[in-house]
This record gives structure tokens, sequence and C-alpha cells, in this order.
């Protein structure tokens, strides 16, 4: 009995391993990086600030909410988690920060 409980402890917690803890550091790598390419790019604080929201909220919406279904077993969570919503406003984010390094890459730091 004990050694069930302590194999099924294991199981959850390697769940959150491969799944949201996995998501999460991908996601925040990725806005560290885009963080850094908006650095040398000149355009309006407003529209490098819309993109960095963009990658917050979509981190959050997305390995944020499958913490939430993954720890808590929530069921909104999953049903928020299918919308899709998250992954959506990342990909939106990586696409302007590309077309924004494309057309305004300095090659050196911009100062707003």
């Amino acid at each position: 009995l004990g050694l069930n409980t302590h194999l099924y402890q294991a199981a959850v917690v390697d769940e959150i391993k491969s799944g949201p803890h996995a998501h999460g550091n991908l996601e925040a790598l990725l806005n560290i990086a885009a963080g850094l390419v908006l650095c040398f790019v000149s355009a309006g604080a407003l529209l490098k600030q819309l993109i960095s929201w963009a990658f917050i909220l979509g981190t959050l919406l997305h390995s944020g909410v499958l913490y939430v279904l993954v720890v808590f077993n929530q069921a909104w969570a999953g049903q928020l988690l299918g919308l899709g919503i998250g992954p959506i406003l990342l990909l939106l984010a990586l696409l302007m920060t590309g077309i924004l390094a494309f057309t305004g890459f300095e090659g050196r730091l911009v100062e707003d």
C-alpha cells in the first residue's frame, strides 16, 4: 500500500514535469529571446509593449492554465485550454516580432 502511494505521487510529479513545466520553461525562453530582439528594433514603444504583453498573456493562458489543470484538476482550465487562446497569442506575438525584426532591425541597441 505504501509503495503504491509512492508510485502514484511519483507519477503525478512526472506528469507535471513533462507537461506544464516544460511548456513554461520553453515559453519563458521564447519570451526572453523576443525581448532581446526587440532591444535591437526601431519601433514605437507601444508596439513593443503590445508584443511583450501578447507573449506574457499567451504564456499564462497556455502553460499557466495547464498548471491549474494538472495540479489542481480544475475542469474549467481544460475548457479554457481547449479554446487555444494562449498558443494563438504566442504565435501572433512571434509573428509580430519576426515582422518587426525584418523591417526595423538596427544591429545596435535602440533607445526608445
